[in-house]
């Protein structure tokens, strides 16, 4: 079993464009311009006016040393990547959110490490940010007293 640090950014991919994503594999070491633009994005994120933008300037800048989930996977990505097709992924920030948008895989190399590629994914579209639901604090119990109870 592999564990994920909370920083990590899990990348989806939807490769049959039926609106169906399928598991990439997880950002480990992301760039420092990611890395910036994800911290960018959970302080300016309540702004207005600065959330469209930062969320355009972090699904701009993703790259990094990735673990690719698997041969079929890595794969599909080289073939994407040999053919220039955009495929349409979901970037998911823990506790923040998921970015969407079409990518188009630009560079996927085995990096020196085992296991991992670097990977560079080229903004096609306009990106979109699904926020995390946080769910709606549940409202107190009324107070009862055992005595009324009997």
């Amino acid at each position: 079993m592999t564990t994920r640090r909370s920083s990590e950014l899990i990348l989806a991919a939807d490769f049959s464009s039926s609106g169906t994503f399928s598991a990439v594999g997880v950002v480990r070491e992301p760039s420092l311009a990611l890395s910036v633009a994800v911290r960018d994005l959970f302080l300016y994120r309540e702004d207005p006016e600065l959330k469209p933008v930062i969320t355009h300037v972090l699904a701009s800048r993703i790259a990094g040393r990735c673990s690719i989930k698997g041969a079929q996977v890595q794969r599909a990505l080289a073939q994407s990547l040999a053919a220039r097709l955009a495929l349409e992924w979901k970037i998911t920030v823990p506790a923040l959110g998921s970015v969407r948008a079409l990518f188009l895989v630009t560079r996927l190399e085995k990096a020196e490490r085992t296991g991992l590629f670097d990977l560079v994914l080229q903004l096609a579209s306009r990106p979109s940010l699904e926020e995390l639901q946080t769910p709606a604090p549940k409202p107190p119990m009324a107070a009862r007293s055992v005595l009324r109870l009997f």
